[in-house]
């Protein structure tokens, strides 16, 4: 379709009498306007515009039915009531305000017309020079917003004429969380899948043909609310039962334990509206593990899903991030199908126009970089507070508040592990002293943590609004190149870590992009997940059994431990430790890039 094209269409009649009631007004015209039309010889008309009603807050009912009709996302309504001799000669629309408003180039922005009530004799439309009459109730015409693009209507009968004008974008840029499927009996595709991270990432990756079975893709935490309110009639359920049903958590889960006693912190976070979780919208846990007690949120969904339609066992599969997950959460294992299969792995992408310079001598032992406040975070942080390093933390904390909400006895370090234990009190001080943290991101102010369920558990930075986090920048531009050249070893802290099932994400990624040796603080078997994906570690130059110990407390003295060890060295002697690293590094830098450059398909650079 060219840019002047116009598409055609008929939606039927979806409204009664109610546009016939609504205040109408005229809107003026400039005198620049007005002396341009009388050039063109335009003058003995009643209204060079037509009267309009644009109260956003008010508008009727029917508009809402009108939202998944032109595929179009943040849709604004116009109503207009064309009188007799009410001409408006053609011009170009003008969208100034709904490009600020929604922050759009003109070039995504398009235009429909629906006809309102069957043409009369002497009513007109005009788009892009073509000229249209003859219409019938409910008939709509649609068109991309170019710089050459006009509309004019003209009315010389003796009835009024109604129209509906809708403005929208024709692709979604926003954050993807939702539950969003394809194929799926008797639905249509969200129309947000027209997002280009959905359509260059996802679907190549889950349904390239566009014709495969049903999927879904759900790319939030929680409860998926969406499943409860889709109806199966007995066609489209048998549908699903022959093709089998999809379904891929693009975040890792959210656990909890079933009937597990709430912390008094939590129950009063529960009582002013939070939740049961004791990270926020995951809980985190200690060994043994009784398996079948094992619950997650987004499993609740499916499986509530599943019950509600009656599916044969095995109808379902759920695709998760978490490794070695298979026979290890029974509960569910009964009716769905659970692998580790991680989507959000397999659409990650390269850092654009990243060139490491790997001959410069790092200055600094460490960099760590955490956003969001989790307790291992906090402890990590607390550690390494006021040593030679680029850490970023934006929360304090005195030292009691450590042992609180853990997984194990902090206290116990004391006897256990002295040196640990003494380097947390020492480096205390330090975050109470001169937090927050920064390095490349600026906050507000610091958060002062006082009690083991944190609730305001993201940074108070003007730059980012709570949920939104620096890594979705991260991986597209190069801003962190200097200050990684500087650092021997990253120190990374991934979203999870005091839970049975590993998994890892783009933190760990991101030294592999800038060539650096990297410590995990994640769950248990984690390094292991990593080299099953082709990469390697770094047990040649410290200890990293730490992978293989399930106990949460022990594997963070053990990583605390290889830390402490490395902030001892002196830098010429990491220097030359880094040079030794070369063909590891090296060969993990290469490993990413061919695990991310396929499938080939064009990426996208640009969505939010």
């Amino acid at each position: 379709m060219s840019d002047l094209q116009i598409e055609r269409g008929c939606c039927g009649a979806m409204w009664y009498n109610e546009y016939l009631h609504l205040p109408y007004e005229y809107e003026p015209v400039s005198q620049y306007q007005l002396a341009n039309y009388v050039e063109q010889g335009f003058e003995s008309v009643k209204s060079f515009t037509g009267e309009r009603y644009t109260d956003e807050n008010k508008l009727p009912n029917f508009i809402k039915h009108m939202k998944n009709l032109f595929s179009l996302f943040d849709q604004r309504y116009e109503l207009f009531k064309v009188r007799p001799l009410d001409i408006a000669p053609p011009y170009n629309i003008n969208v100034n305000f709904y490009m600020k408003k929604f922050k759009v180039d003109r070039n995504d922005i398009w235009h429909s017309i629906v006809m309102v009530e069957n043409w009369q004799p002497g009513q007109h439309i005009e788009i892009n020079g073509k000229p249209f009459v003859q219409w019938n109730q409910g008939d709509w015409f649609k068109w991309k917003n170019t710089p050459d693009s006009t509309f004019s209507y003209a009315n010389f009968g003796v009835y009024n004429m109604y129209m509906i004008h809708v403005t929208g974008r024709n692709t979604y840029t926003g954050q993807l969380q939702d539950l969003y499927t394809m194929n799926f009996p008797g639905r249509h595709d969200n129309t947000e899948t027209s997002h280009p991270f959905f359509t260059l990432s996802i679907v190549p990756e889950i349904n390239p043909t566009r014709d495969g079975p049903p999927s879904a893709v759900f790319m939030d935490n929680g409860y998926i609310k969406q499943l409860d309110k889709i109806e199966l009639t007995s066609r489209e359920k048998q549908e699903l039962i022959d093709k089998k049903f999809n379904i891929y958590l693009f975040e890792v889960m959210g656990f909890y334990i079933d009937g597990q006693e709430h912390t008094p912190a939590i129950v009063e976070n529960i009582k002013h509206g939070g939740t049961k979780h004791t990270q926020g919208f995951y809980s985190e846990f200690a060994p043994p593990y009784d398996f079948e007690k094992i619950r997650s949120d987004e499993l609740d969904s499916i499986l509530a899903f599943h019950k509600k339609w009656d599916l044969p066992s095995g109808t379902i599969t759920v695709h998760t991030g978490e490794y070695n997950i298979e026979g290890k959460i029974p509960y569910y294992e009964k009716d769905l199908n659970i692998i580790c299969d991680d989507l959000y792995l397999r659409t990650l992408t390269s850092i654009q126009g990243l060139e490491v310079d790997t001959q410069k001598e790092p200055t600094r032992h460490f960099i760590s970089l955490n956003w969001r406040f989790t307790k291992h975070r906090q402890l990590l942080a607390n550690f390494l507070a006021g040593e030679n390093g680029h850490l970023s933390w934006y929360f304090k904390n005195e030292f009691d508040i450590l042992n609180k909400g853990l997984w194990f006895n902090l206290d116990e370090w004391e006897e256990t592990h002295p040196k640990l234990y003494e380097q947390l009190k020492i480096n205390n001080q330090n975050i109470q002293q001169r937090a927050p943290f920064m390095v490349d991101k600026k906050c507000t102010d610091v958060l002062k943590v006082e009690h083991d369920h944190f609730v305001p558990m993201w940074p108070d930075t003007p730059e980012y609004s709570p949920g939104v986090t620096p890594s979705m920048w991260n991986s597209k531009f190069p801003d962190l190149k200097e200050v990684y050249e500087q650092a021997f070893v990253d120190i990374v802290a991934e979203t999870r870590f005091a839970q049975p099932y590993g998994n890892y994400s783009e933190k760990v990624l991101q030294p592999v992009q800038y060539k650096k040796p990297f410590i995990l603080l994640a769950p248990p078997h984690t390094l292991k997940y990593l080299k099953e994906h082709g990469y390697k570690t770094f047990d040649k130059w410290w200890n990293e059994d730490y992978d293989e110990c399930e106990d949460h407390g022990e594997r963070l003295a053990k990583i605390f431990t290889v830390i402490q060890d490395i902030l001892m060295k002196p830098m010429i002697e990491l220097g030359d430790m880094y040079r030794e690293m070369s063909e590891v590094i090296e060969h993990n830098y290469n490993n990413y890039l061919a695990r991310c450059n396929y499938p080939n398909w064009t990426k996208t650079e640009d969505y939010d």
